[in-house]
C-alpha cells in the first residue's frame, strides 16, 4: 500500500486472500481513496473493509488488457507480412510442378550473377528477400553442382524410378529365359506373380504414362480466387476455409502448393505494389497514425479499404483512451454500445469485466489517481527481494522497505 499524498509505503502484505486482505485494510479506519488493478480480490476486500471508500481502476491496467486484446484480432485477421495492389495488375499463373522448379532456378542464378558482379551479400539478401545463410550455400556451389539443382526434382525422381524398374524387369526377363518357374521368380525377387507376368508381357513399358498437369492440383479452377486472398494477406489455412466454402473438396496440401507458389512469386518477381507489415499495423494501437513513419496515408487507406475492421479496432482503442482526456463518464456507455454493436468477438471478454468492475472504471476516468506509484515501489520492492532471496523471510523484508521509505 503507498500513500497517495506522500508517495511513501505504508504497509506490506503477504497474502493475496480475500479474508486476509479485508483484516488488514481494516486496519487502516482513514482509508477513504483506493487505486488498484481490476482483480476481484481486491474488489471485495476493500468494498467489505470499506464501504464508503472511492474505488478507481488503474487506467494503465485497462488500456494494456485492452490493446491485447485488439492485438490478438488484428494477429488473427492479418498476416504478418501483406502486400496490397493499387492496380489491376494479377500474379502470373504458374500452377505445375515446374514452376516450382522455374522460381528456385532464377533465385539460384540470380544470387550467384549477383555475387559474380561484386554486390555485397547483404544487398542481395535484401534484394532477394533470402536468407544469408541460403545466399552463402548457393555462392559455394561448382558449376556442376549448380547444374544438378536446376534439373526438375520431380523428373529426376521419375527417371531414377524408371531406371530402378527397368533393371527389375531385366532381371525377370533373364531368370525366366533360365527356364525358372513364375512362383520360384517370384520369391525370389520379392515381388507378387502378377507383376511377374506383367514384367514379361512384351506390351509392358517401365515408363508410367504421365497424368496431365491439370489433373495434379484439385485447387487449379480456384486460382483465381486464392490469388485475390494472398494479395489481401489471409493465411493457408485461411483460404483453404474460404474456398471450401465454395465447392472445394480437395486436399488442403493442394491448396497450401498454389498459395506457396503465388507467395513464391510475389517474392521473386515483385508482383506487388504496396508491402505491409503486421507489426507497423499493431503499432497504430500505441502511436497516433500520423506518428507511424512506416505507414503512409495513402498505405493506410489501401490497408483499411481491405480491412476495415482493423480499421474499426484502432478507433475503438483510441476512443477509450481519449475517455481519460475527456473526464466524462458518460461517453463509457457510448463506447461500450459501440464494442458490443461491433463483430469483434475478442472485446467481449474486457466488455464483460468492465460491467463487473463498472464503478471503479468509471471513477478511472472521473479521477486522474492511477497505480503508477505503487509500480514503481513494487520494482524497487523486487530488486531488494532478490538481493535478499534465501538469506531471510517476509518481515526482514517488510521491515527493510519501511525502514528506507521513513528514514
Amino acid at each position: 500500500m503507498v500513500d497517495i499524498f506522500s508517495h511513501k509505503i505504508i504497509d506490506l502484505i503477504p497474502s493475496r486472500k480475500v479474508a486476509d486482505v479485508e483484516t488488514w485494510l481494516g486496519t487502516f479506519p482513514n482509508l477513504a481513496l483506493v487505486s488498484r488493478d481490476g482483480a476481484i480480490i481486491y474488489k471485495t476486500a476493500i468494498s467489505n473493509a470499506h464501504e464508503q471508500a472511492i474505488q478507481i481502476s488503474d487506467r494503465f491496467h485497462l488500456i494494456k488488457n485492452l490493446t491485447e486484446y485488439a492485438q490478438e484480432a488484428i494477429k488473427r485477421m492479418i498476416s504478418p507480412k501483406i502486400f496490397l495492389s493499387e492496380s489491376d495488375n494479377s500474379l502470373v499463373e504458374a500452377t505445375t510442378n515446374s514452376e516450382y522448379s522455374k522460381v528456385f532456378a532464377n533465385r539460384l542464378l540470380e544470387a550467384r550473377r549477383l555475387h559474380t558482379e561484386g554486390i555485397s551479400k547483404s544487398e542481395i539478401c535484401r534484394q532477394l528477400s533470402m536468407d544469408i545463410r541460403t545466399l552463402k550455400k548457393y555462392c559455394s556451389f561448382t558449376d556442376e553442382q549448380v547444374q544438378k539443382r536446376l534439373v526438375n526434382r520431380h523428373q529426376e525422381k521419375s527417371e531414377a524410378s524408371i531406371s530402378i524398374k527397368e533393371q527389375l524387369v531385366h532381371k525377370v526377363k533373364e531368370l525366366r529365359l533360365r527356364g525358372l518357374p513364375i512362383k520360384q521368380i517370384s520369391n525370389q525377387l520379392n515381388i507378387s506373380s502378377r507383376s511377374v507376368h506383367r514384367y514379361l508381357s512384351p506390351t509392358f513399358s517401365p515408363i508410367r504414362a504421365k497424368r496431365s498437369d491439370a489433373n495434379k492440383n484439385d485447387a487449379l479452377p480456384y486460382t483465381s480466387e486464392i490469388e485475390r486472398r494472398v494479395l489481401q494477406g489471409q493465411s493457408g489455412s485461411a483460404i483453404f476455409r474460404e474456398i471450401q466454402n465454395s465447392g472445394y473438396i480437395g486436399a488442403y496440401s493442394s491448396v497450401i502448393r498454389v498459395v506457396r507458389l503465388f507467395k513464391n512469386q510475389i517474392e521473386q518477381y515483385g508482383v506487388k505494389d504496396i508491402c505491409i507489415k503486421r507489426t507497423d499495423i499493431l503499432k497504430l494501437l500505441y502511436i497516433p497514425m500520423a506518428a507511424n513513419k512506416n505507414l503512409t496515408s495513402n498505405h493506410l487507406n489501401l490497408l483499411f479499404s481491405h480491412y476495415p475492421l482493423c480499421k474499426k479496432i484502432i478507433e475503438l482503442v483510441w476512443q477509450f483512451k481519449e475517455l481519460f482526456n475527456k473526464h466524462q463518464p458518460e461517453l463509457l456507455d457510448v463506447w461500450v454500445q459501440g464494442v458490443s454493436r461491433s463483430p469483434i468477438n475478442q472485446f467481449n471478454s474486457f466488455i464483460s469485466s468492465i460491467n463487473r468492475d463498472y464503478l471503479a472504471v468509471t471513477n478511472a476516468i472521473i479521477y486522474d489517481y492511477n497505480n503508477g506509484l505503487a509500480e514503481g515501489k513494487v520494482n524497487k520492492l523486487k530488486v531488494a527481494k532478490r538481493i535478499m532471496y534465501g538469506r531471510n523471510h517476509f518481515e526482514a523484508l517488510r521491515n527493510k522497505l519501511l525502514w528506507k521509505e521513513h528514514n
